[in-house]
């Protein structure tokens, strides 16, 4: 729960400098965080796999949380969800059925779901006002589902930086940063920036 500003490495262990002013000390350090958080963090310690780091472009995705009830589907929801594939051309990414993977996510006769929009194919849609973000998902739900009522509840997350782009050079950069990285014993990036 607290914020990590640099890293340092004096007489072969790692000093993880907290915002708070204060440090821990360890022989080992797993970054399991997003590009621009760890470049931030790595950037007195290694400077140039930083700025590295920090070139890999993210996409931005909206989560739109939503509840209905059970009887408004023309579907069972019995699964885990769906991706659109691009060339249906929806203006949603995907639908996960939350109460039908886990329990506890709705009350009973009432279903959670989660909707995505935006993300390379589409990142215009990001910039949707939160009623336009409701009814266009509310409207593919509608073709798609069956979903015949309004939603119980519904939440808008933004996730400006959400998904990290694998574009041409991507490559090239992961044997750069691994290169720096690797005099470094005992540093570990991880996550889904540094496939």
């Amino acid at each position: 729960g607290t914020e990590i500003t640099g890293l340092t490495n004096e007489d072969g262990r790692y000093q993880i400098e907290r915002a708070d002013g204060k440090r821990l000390e360890a022989d080992i350090v797993v970054m399991a965080v997003p590009a621009d958080a760890a470049a931030k963090i790595l950037k007195n310690l290694a400077g140039d796999a930083a700025e590295l780091i920090d070139g890999i472009p993210y996409v931005p995705v909206n989560v739109i949380v939503s509840g209905y009830e059970k009887t408004g589907f023309g579907h069972d929801l019995d699964g885990f969800g769906f991706l659109a594939p691009k060339r249906e051309k929806r203006g949603i990414l995907g639908n996960l059925w939350n109460s039908s993977i886990f329990e506890g996510q709705a009350p009973d006769g009432q279903v959670a779901l989660r909707t995505m929009v935006g993300g390379a194919i589409n990142p215009d849609t990001t910039a949707l006002s939160d009623k336009e973000t409701l009814d266009l998902v509310q409207k593919e739900l509608y073709e798609i589902l069956g979903v015949s009522s309004d939603p119980t509840f519904t939440r808008v997350i933004r996730h400006k930086r959400a998904i990290p782009q694998y574009v041409i050079g991507h490559e090239e950069r992961m044997k750069k940063i691994s290169g720096i990285i690797d005099n470094y014993p005992g540093l570990i990036l991880t996550g889904n920036a540094f496939k």
